[in-house]
């Protein structure tokens, strides 16, 4: 880990309230780095966008940055893919995606926590209300975890982009994707619509 990191985190986020976004990508923080991110992240009211890219945090600091998102309520962008996070990581984002009413955008591609991982997801998702975007191409999730993050968009009415990568599956799975997708894309314009009613 570079040992300036936590002092940039500081100097860029903890001492300015100017500071919305955050891009650490590609900088060998390691499971360390991205634990002393995470103590930051905790408390701090006006970071909207977090990226640490490409950085092998593990399962642990995956963890440690979702368990500061249980209270930080200002965050609305994470961006983590490409960090070699198995499902034990992808567990510790449940209690967010049931809780946190923040977080619109999660970007989980190129990890490893395959089918079971998304299964893990899903179980959250369907219980979610917030995420607008969620990427989770290049985890070898499979078809039955395909299946299962179709399965949560009948109950959740939200997410309006899934990205699950460029591999292929079966048609009946895809098919139901594209129409939850495409239902709450339309629900959220209508909603967006609605707003600009004015009130008699």
């Amino acid at each position: 880990m570079r040992k300036s990191t936590p002092s940039r985190f500081q100097q860029f986020v903890g001492n300015s309230a100017q500071c919305k976004s955050l891009i650490l990508e590609g900088q060998n923080l390691g499971s360390e780095g991205a634990t002393q991110i995470a103590q930051n992240l905790a408390h701090n009211s006006h970071l909207k966008v977090l990226s640490v890219e490409d950085n092998s945090i593990g399962d642990e600091g995956a963890s440690a940055l979702a368990q500061a998102l249980v209270t930080n309520q200002s965050l609305k962008t994470l961006n983590i893919q490409n960090n070699k996070i198995g499902v034990a990581g992808i567990q510790a984002y449940v209690n967010v995606l049931k809780s946190n009413s923040t977080l619109t955008a999660l970007n989980l591609e190129g990890n490893k926590f395959g089918e079971e991982g998304a299964k893990v997801l899903a179980k959250a998702l369907a219980e979610n209300t917030s995420l607008e975007k969620l990427f989770i191409g290049y985890n070898n999730i499979g078809e039955w975890g395909v299946a299962a993050l179709a399965k949560a968009l009948e109950t959740n009415k939200t997410l309006q982009v899934l990205d699950v990568g460029d591999d292929r599956y079966p048609e009946d799975c895809e098919k139901k994707l594209r129409e939850r997708i495409l239902r709450n894309q339309k629900l959220a314009k209508e909603k967006e619509q609605n707003k600009k009613i004015p009130e008699d």
